[in-house]
């Protein structure tokens, strides 16, 4: 434990307080009997999938998923005990890794499942495994009319065992209520399968996050909470009490004036004032949140205060305008996705405004790993300090500097 100063130019918190809100705010959408495997590719969105691990484990969440078998490998370093799934199918060379660390590959059709026996035979052990169907998204995955032909190779060998059955929504993020029916039909038909087969399928899992809120029937026994965990609404309007669990931060290293009609610029970009202003140099850039690279009308937060960027985001540095914040000085806090005084920029605006034309998790994925993060708030801390957050500059005894999560 340390005091968390301002020493470096850019820096990501993580409120693990908030990450525990979110999690009551999932369970309390399920079933007592539901269980949640908590999604923790992508190094858990960016926030840092170990001690956002270590943190769930605390609060009883016993499954973990993330896509390739090094983010298992690193949990299981990092002390995580649970179940963890691989989204993604392994390759046979692979495979004592996952063995030697008891980590759950995901099967998607024969060959596949044909490979890893044969590999398990050399070495004489056997797995549990995920069979992925492929509901209509494309990728990877089982098609239904294949079940039957998987669940009789299944029921002749002994390397194999069934742990859970899954697929993955897509068109309920696009709002198409007719692909979601028919996504949902063509698993139920893959579990009819399993079932006329004989097949015990210990978890179901079809909803990721919009679905947990909005297609109850689709929980069944498990259910993935991705970017709801870390506090992101997976869509507008849904009213929920979800309290974003990152925040990304620089410092002002230069205050500058330029004068009317005058010009600065990057490699591809120019600004010309239209007027006498006072600017900015941050110390936060591409390099840093890659999202940055194609912000064009971005804002950010000074002293409780929006403020424009102007020009092209450089690799390590952004202008902003601060003409109308009063005694703006170098070292000030720059808020890029958080809260400061009574605004706030969400991940869901900085996504938006780098124009990214997809769903809203983007910009908090886009944070370079070499970027600091610093975990705030693990439960005994929050009470000794009243449940209010501290100011930075107090940060005592409630962060944590885990280097490059």
């Amino acid at each position: 434990m340390r005091k968390l100063k301002k020493s470096a130019p850019v820096w990501v918190e993580i409120d693990l307080k908030r990450l525990r809100n979110n999690l009551q705010v999932i369970t309390g959408h399920l079933e007592p009997e539901t269980q949640i495997l908590a999604v923790l590719k992508s190094n858990a969105y960016g926030h840092g999938s170990v001690q956002i691990a270590l943190e769930l484990q605390r609060n009883g969440i016993a499954y973990f998923a993330v896509a390739r078998l090094e983010e298992a490998l690193e949990l299981r370093r990092a002390g995580i005990k649970g179940q963890i799934l691989l989204f993604e199918p392994i390759f046979p060379e692979q495979m004592e890794m996952v063995v030697e660390n008891h980590v759950i590959p995901s099967v998607v059709g024969m060959k596949s499942a044909e490979l890893l026996v044969g590999r398990l035979r050399q070495l004489r052990r056997k797995i549990k495994i995920h069979l992925k169907i492929d509901s209509g998204m494309g990728g990877p995955g089982l098609l239904p009319e294949d079940c039957r032909e998987m669940a009789r190779f299944l029921k002749q060998q002994k390397r194999l065992e069934i742990d859970g059955v899954y697929t993955h929504l897509t068109s309920d993020y696009r709002g198409d209520s007719e692909a979601v029916r028919s996504q949902l039909e063509q698993f139920r038909q893959a579990m009819i399968i399993m079932e006329q087969e004989e097949i015990h399928v210990p978890h179901i899992h079809v909803a990721s996050s919009l679905a947990i809120f909005t297609l109850p029937e689709t929980h069944y026994n498990m259910v993935r909470p991705g970017i709801s965990l870390y506090g992101i609404p997976p869509k507008e309007g849904l009213g929920l009490p979800l309290q974003p669990v990152m925040q990304v931060k620089s410092r002002i290293l230069y205050v500058k004036e330029l004068h009317a009609n005058e010009s600065i610029g990057t490699y591809g970009s120019k600004f010309t004032a239209s007027h006498r202003m006072q600017y900015a140099v941050v110390t936060v850039g591409y390099g840093d949140a890659f999202f940055l690279l194609t912000t064009r009308q971005g804002s950010v937060l000074v002293r409780g205060r929006r403020a424009s960027m102007i020009s092209q985001s450089r690799m390590n540095q952004i202008l902003i305008d601060v003409t109308h914040i009063s005694d703006v000085s170098e070292g000030d806090e720059v808020v890029l996705i958080g809260e400061q005084g009574m605004e706030s920029i969400t991940a869901e605006d900085a996504t938006k405004a780098a124009g990214i034309p997809s769903i809203n998790c983007e910009s908090v994925c886009l944070i370079n790993p070499k970027v600091p993060r610093y975990f705030l708030g693990s439960r005994q801390e929050w009470k000794r300090n009243s449940g209010a957050q501290p100011a930075v500059d107090e940060l005592e005894t409630a962060a944590t500097d885990y280097g490059n999560g």
